[in-house]
């Protein structure tokens, strides 16, 4: 059986934290030790002398709980004007420590930065749904381009790519050098029927000289130009 005596007894560490607080035991810690109630924070001078003669932890406790108050004071000096009971309402009613927090400026700036953001965040969604009817004539116009323009346009442009493969094919270099080379051959060819003409008497003599001449000087200098174009370097 209980007596008086062991309800004065101080409780267990963490046993001064309201047990409605939304705040857990690991964030709190010691430094949260409060009274239960504004007539344990009283002078010493006004609690009777056989209480502090008769019941010496009571005296202890008082004198922990002050040290804690002023603990949570040194580290957070906006809570120095708070009394026990404002406190114990920061500690376990959210709305109120909410009201608390925002009377801060640093979170009215940030409320209003948030503020301005959501607005800013509004405006450029509208700006966005009242240019959906142009986005959406744009999509159908690039849909008909598409269809219809793109195909043609195509066509077209794989003719000039097959016209442009056949030009480079003929200008290349390999395909003038066989071309040049052909000429070449023709050249010495012509000269060579020039000079059987000469043997067989189709020509005269006079007559030979001259076409003999003009078609070998036209061999030597198509083979000329011929040598300097594989010529290394």
């Amino acid at each position: 059986m209980k007596t008086s005596a062991d309800h004065s007894r101080p409780s267990p560490s963490g046993s001064n934290i309201p047990i409605n607080s939304w705040y857990p035991p690991s964030v709190l810690g010691p430094a949260s030790s409060l009274p239960h109630s504004s007539s344990e924070v009283a002078s010493p001078s006004r609690v009777p002398s056989r209480t502090n003669t008769s019941n010496p932890g009571t005296s202890s406790q008082l004198q922990h709980s002050h040290s804690n108050v002023g603990a949570v004071a040194n580290m957070f000096p906006m809570l120095k004007d708070k009394s026990v009971e404002e406190l114990r309402k920061l500690l376990s009613d959210k709305e109120a420590y909410r009201q608390f927090l925002h009377t801060f400026d640093d979170v009215q700036q940030l409320d209003h930065l948030r503020i301005d953001l959501k607005k800013n965040n509004l405006d450029l969604a509208r700006k966005n749904l009242e240019k959906e009817s142009e986005i959406n004539q744009l999509n159908n116009q690039c849909m008909i381009i598409r269809t219809t323009e793109l195909a043609s346009t195509q066509e077209k442009f794989q003719e000039l790519h097959k016209q442009e493969m056949e030009v480079k094919d003929r200008f290349s270099i390999s395909a003038l050098l066989n071309r040049l080379q052909g000429s070449i051959n023709e050249a010495d060819e012509d000269s060579e029927n020039t000079h059987r003409r000469l043997l067989s008497g189709e020509l005269e003599l006079g007559e030979f000289i001259q076409m003999y001449k003009k078609q070998r000087i036209l061999y030597h200098r198509r083979t000329l130009v011929h040598l300097a174009a594989v010529a290394p370097g």
